[in-house]
């Protein structure tokens, strides 16, 4: 499995987010962005939880 962290929730942000969610031996585990309302909306149309720290979201959610 492939744990992915995503930086920038642009519109190739949220085309990464579409492919990396609908792959079967990959595992989106955060979005970051400056904008916090842009990674609001990406987090919450592919229904995963918004992260606002990034490196410790991804420390905590990898050691798993």
């Amino acid at each position: 499995m492939v744990k992915v962290g995503i930086v920038g929730a642009g519109f190739m942000g949220g085309m990464h987010a579409e492919c990396y969610n609908n792959l079967p031996n990959a595992k989106l585990l955060a979005i970051a962005d400056t904008d916090l309302t842009k990674a609001e909306n990406l987090a919450k149309n592919i229904r995963l939880k918004l992260t606002k720290n990034l490196r410790i979201s991804l420390k905590r959610k990898i050691s798993r």
